[in-house]
């Protein structure tokens, strides 16, 4: 559901706040964490970085410190450096960290994707985006007990796109896939 110019419904969702962190234990080591583990820039390079049974090893993801078992979360990304490849949203803490898996709910998570100047929502069949404008920065908005997961352009706040009905159990974490330089900041 949704792309285009829709504006949020009922409560401005920024006034839900979260404050989120990357989790250096869940690091892929080809992403390198500063700022206070709100920055993740993407690498060529790989760290020598312990394998722990958290840690991604096949995809260049890092997740966020804090799981969401409940309640209503809005958080910011600024997109940085665009890459090849970006990928923000959320997903379930089984999601698997040492093989590969399916980029759809069915696999445990929900996001937006950019890919070399082309949008999309990684729905059961990908969903093509069509913003008015690029986004720079993401807004990500978590409606745990209404399970909805809403994307938006942050600085406008056209709505991306909104996974409804998504069948959400257990810890959710906020998620976010680098790839080609890519390089995104918590704000």
């Amino acid at each position: 559901m949704g792309c285009g110019n829709a504006k949020p419904q009922g409560p401005d969702v920024k006034s839900y706040k979260a404050t989120v962190t990357l989790d250096p234990d869940t690091t892929h080591p080809q992403l390198i964490l500063c700022v206070g583990r709100r920055r993740a820039q993407g690498t060529e390079t790989w760290q020598c970085l312990p394998d722990t049974p958290k840690r991604f090893t096949y995809w260049p993801c890092v997740v966020g410190s804090e799981g969401f078992t409940s309640g209503k979360h809005y958080w910011e990304v600024q997109l940085v450096q665009e890459g090849i490849e970006w990928d923000v949203g959320i997903a379930a803490e089984s999601v698997r960290r040492k093989e590969d898996f399916k980029w759809s709910p069915e696999g445990g998570v929900w996001v937006v994707q950019g890919r070399k100047g082309q949008y999309s929502a990684l729905t059961s069949k990908p969903t093509i985006l069509s913003p008015s404008e690029k986004p720079r920065k993401l807004g990500v908005y978590l409606d745990y007990e209404g399970k909805q997961l809403s994307l938006y352009n942050a600085d406008s706040m056209e709505l991306l796109h909104t996974f409804p009905k998504a069948p959400f159990k257990g810890s959710l974490f906020p998620i976010f896939l680098l790839a080609g330089g890519a390089d995104l900041v918590l704000v």
